[in-house]
């Protein structure tokens, strides 16, 4: 299994632990064609900070934790809304979603980086890291934001 579909495994692993046994469909139908813009390499940066709300204030997420970035069409929105905001367990996403999936890992502080990408809106969303390696829906931090060529977008994930 490739890294990106190995990481697309964990996701959806990570979207669906803890949930409703039964894997439900995608409602709305995969269409490669929204995601086309983002194939090409660009010039826009974003860079951000993943953290946990918590009663004490915000956490950092530990060192290691996976930061993945994909476009923002119908499709990973409801990705987004049911597997991560209502912790549905969902299906695996359609395996091409892949091919415009980026990944990366947070450093120290919860911080992490993506550069060379092409204008456009994308969703973002950190695992923590866990010794286990079984994270839950809890242990996830998303948003969601849209970057201009040339652009440098600081953002921060939360939950």
């Amino acid at each position: 299994m490739n890294a990106l579909r190995l990481g697309i495994a964990l996701l959806s692993l990570t979207v669906t632990a803890g949930c409703d046994p039964v894997l439900k469909p995608y409602a709305t139908p995969f269409n490669e064609a929204e995601l086309l813009p983002y194939a090409r390499a660009g010039t826009a940066v974003i860079a951000g900070k993943a953290v946990t709300q918590t009663r004490r204030g915000e956490v950092d997420f530990p060192p290691g934790s996976t930061v993945v970035l994909m476009p923002l069409t119908v499709y990973t929105i409801e990705l987004l809304e049911r597997g991560i905001i209502r912790g549905e367990k969902i299906s695996a996403p359609n395996y091409t979603l892949e091919n415009y999936v980026r990944r990366t890992v947070t450093g120290a502080q919860g911080n992490f980086w993506f550069s060379g990408l092409p204008a456009g809106s994308y969703l973002l969303i950190a695992a923590k890291a866990t010794a286990d390696g079984e994270g839950t829906v809890n242990d996830m931090a998303y948003t969601t934001t849209a970057v201009m060529d040339s652009e440098l977008k600081t953002v921060i994930l939360t939950r």
